[in-house]
């Protein structure tokens, strides 16, 4: 569990039994908040406050009282619940509000109760058989060229290792700031790395390959040192943004796309690595997903286009151990790879294949789920158009291949350019 300091409430240093004291009175004055009979808008604390306070000052007051008294009980909940986890959580319950609820009805209540106090707080929870994983913090609402919410501040992140960026809400995408910043640093350190780090990492395979795609984002935005990388910081973080924001497009609409044999797949594989490499593969490949917004931007601005696809290479660049990438790694950078040709990318190539792409991946959810090698093999097979004893029937040494092959072509054009 991560916990970052709360803020705290006027409550947060009385003893829980101060609290339990308290809860009854409120509880008692505002059962309304409670009452899902009532319809929604009668049960804004504003309005229930209105109704039983008149003077404005006053009022607000009891509003602050109120929502800190809420606030209070949600981060205790949450607190105690990350702190006593166990595996198999069926039968865990929290108690708040004088009723028991298991996790799934306690973030229903609580981010109920959020919206009902016109706060920006918010639970961010996923569950699969018998695991849970939730941030509890602050969202706003922003807009740039789509309307979207960024989680701004995290107070307990369960369990600590969280790596989603995003979530859908709303119809729209909720992004994490700490993960968006975290990936900026990556471009930071590149060049923080003295002459010694930079030839260990030249030794090892991927961690060349990685460094010379945070290379070529940096130079498709005419960045060559930390000082021009603080100045374009907005730009980039705004580029990490967007892919992430068409990402989680792509998997709403590839969700809803969804025959029943692909739903029986995902329910069966729900903790598993095919699956999450497979449903991430098919929402970058959707109508609304992320190839899909690079071929919208290359419409009006090739060059951040292609930046934004190398951006996705590097931001699906997971090792899963200093040899190997991981199994998603391999499914989403080796189709991509493959509309690379010297130093551009082919869009007139990725929007003729795009729906083919997308018909694939939908096509190895109900073939293919049991064996990820299955899944491996069947995709070398098209990326390599059948060739795949070239590659000794390796999907990552296609993916090593093509990436050196790659960074060489670039490397000489650049050099060729510098001669003339």
């Amino acid at each position: 569990m991560k916990k970052t300091k709360f803020l705290g409430t006027m409550y947060s240093n009385i003893p829980m039994k101060e609290l339990i004291k308290i809860n009854k009175k409120f509880k008692k004055k505002y059962w309304k908040l409670f009452d899902e009979s009532i319809p929604f808008q009668e049960r804004k604390l504003s309005r229930l406050v209105a109704d039983q306070i008149k003077e404005p000052a006053l009022g607000q007051l009891e509003i602050d009282s109120v929502r800190d008294w809420i606030l209070e009980n949600v981060y205790r909940n949450l607190l105690k619940f990350s702190m006593e986890y166990r595996a198999n959580i069926d039968n865990y319950t929290l108690s708040i509000f004088g009723k028991e609820l298991n996790i799934t009805q306690f973030v229903e209540t609580a981010n109920i109760l959020f919206r009902l106090m016109d706060t920006e707080y918010i639970i961010c929870s996923e569950e699969s058989y018998h695991s849970v994983n939730f941030i509890f913090g602050i969202l706003e609402e922003l807009k740039h060229e789509i309307q979207y919410y960024i989680m701004r501040e995290e107070f307990i992140v369960f369990p600590e290792n969280i790596c989603t960026t995003g979530w859908e809400y709303n119809n729209t995408a909720i992004i994490r700031q700490v993960l968006i910043e975290k990936k900026f640093f990556e471009f930071q350190n590149y060049f923080y790395k003295n002459a010694i780090e930079r030839v260990v990492a030249s030794q090892n395979t991927l961690s060349f390959i990685q460094n010379k795609f945070i290379k070529i984002v940096l130079d498709f935005s005419g960045i060559i040192n930390i000082q021009e990388l603080i100045c374009n910081k907005n730009d980039l973080i705004e580029a990490l943004k967007d892919n992430e924001i068409w990402r989680i497009f792509g998997l709403q609409i590839s969700h809803n796309d969804m025959k029943m044999e692909h739903y029986d797949f995902k329910s069966f594989l729900e903790t598993d690595k095919i699956r999450f490499a497979l449903l991430e593969a098919i929402g970058a490949w959707a109508e609304s997903g992320t190839f899909a917004r690079f071929l919208e931007i290359a419409h009006t601005d090739v060059k951040r286009a292609t930046r934004n696809f190398y951006l996705y290479l590097l931001d699906n660049f997971y090792y899963e151990d200093r040899e190997n990438l991981s199994f998603q790694s391999k499914v989403v950078i080796s189709i991509a790879l493959q509309f690379i040709h010297d130093d551009t990318v082919n869009f007139n190539g990725i929007a003729s294949k795009r729906d083919e792409i997308y018909s694939f991946f939908r096509q190895q959810c109900t073939d293919l789920a049991e064996k990820a090698e299955a899944v491996e093999l069947e995709l070398l097979k098209m990326v390599s158009n059948g060739n795949e004893s070239k590659y000794h029937y390796s999907l990552q040494e296609y993916i090593l291949e093509r990436a050196k092959e790659i960074i060489e072509k670039m490397s000489y054009l650049e050099k060729t350019r510098g001669d003339e």
